[in-house]
């Protein structure tokens, strides 16, 4: 049975209200939906993502604009911001593998050019709509991997009893491949070409000549990773998609936000960091006091 969204919506409401005219992140809103539930995870609501949860689920709230990829949420009664200003300089590689993306791939049939356009926005004349790899695509090729690679018993198990979780899978799997590094190369190889070989079919089949498609993939490929930003402190990216400004700003209107931040950066140190983290004796004993900790 799914969760009751309510008490969650229900804050995130609240935020975006107190938030004005400028909105409420998708990252921020994030950081609420994990106060709310520690152990928030959008399909045991019965939500393929929190953007469908909030957007459906809610029917006071709507996106209203973009800050790079990231959606930020108003009340339906405002005037929404021009998200289609945010075009053609996206990672389109990014864009085609991650599930929820807020953008699609526009393809030009004839010459393979490739730009990256918002979900509500349309494709020119001549261009193809391509959406990115769905999670349905992502599990098949986990699946192959399992299938066709030559794994240890105890890694093999481990991964497919994760892959069996709903879409959260590919999180439990991170963890466990940044310890067998091996296994994580391999995995990240075989998913890279995996992708690359399903973006050439989804081309043909909107009827891009292959040579064509072929050429539309390199395009992709070739896209920067990592889009040119100043350098500067205040443009660092935190877990979750936070910048630092919006980190600081949620940091200050609501301080418990600051311990969910230093949840998710725990989240993501290897086991060796974990053990030189320095954290004060009595709260460790606190804790230990109270029982086994919460994983």
């Amino acid at each position: 049975m799914a969760k009751d969204p309510s008490p969650l919506l229900s804050r995130i409401l609240d935020e975006v209200r107190r938030a004005g005219p400028k909105g409420l992140r998708g990252s921020q809103a994030g950081m609420l939906a994990r106060l709310v539930d520690p152990e928030f995870n959008p399909q045991a609501y019965g939500y393929d993502s929190l953007r469908a949860l909030i957007t459906e689920g809610e029917q006071q709230l709507k996106v209203i604009g973009l800050s790079g990829p990231d959606p930020i949420y108003g009340l339906a009664s405002a005037t929404s911001a021009p998200i289609t200003e945010f075009t053609r300089s996206h990672d389109a590689w990014r864009t085609w593998v991650s599930p929820s993306s807020p953008f699609f791939l526009a393809v030009d049939r004839a010459t393979g050019a490739v730009g990256v356009l918002p979900v509500k926005a349309e494709p020119a004349v001549g261009e193809v709509r391509i959406d990115p790899a769905n999670f349905e695509t992502h599990k098949a090729i986990a699946q192959a991997f399992l299938a066709s690679e030559q794994l240890d018993s105890d890694i093999r198990k481990t991964l497919s009893e994760y892959l069996n979780r709903g879409n959260v899978w590919w999180r439990l799997w991170a963890p466990v491949l940044r310890v067998r590094r091996d296994t994580g190369a391999r995995w990240t190889e075989f998913r890279r070409q995996r992708l690359q070989e399903h973006l050439v079919e989804a081309l043909v089949a909107q009827g891009v000549p292959e040579p064509t498609a072929k050429q539309a993939l390199e395009n992709v490929v070739g896209t920067p990773k990592h889009p040119a930003v100043p350098k500067g402190p205040e443009n660092r990216t935190l877990p979750g998609g936070l910048d630092a400004p919006a980190a600081q700003d949620a940091v200050r209107a609501a301080p418990e936000q600051l311990a969910l931040l230093v949840q998710q950066v725990v989240s993501l140190m290897a086991e060796d960091q974990l053990r030189n983290l320095s954290l004060p004796v009595g709260l460790v004993l606190d804790v230990i006091s109270r029982g086994k900790p919460k994983r």
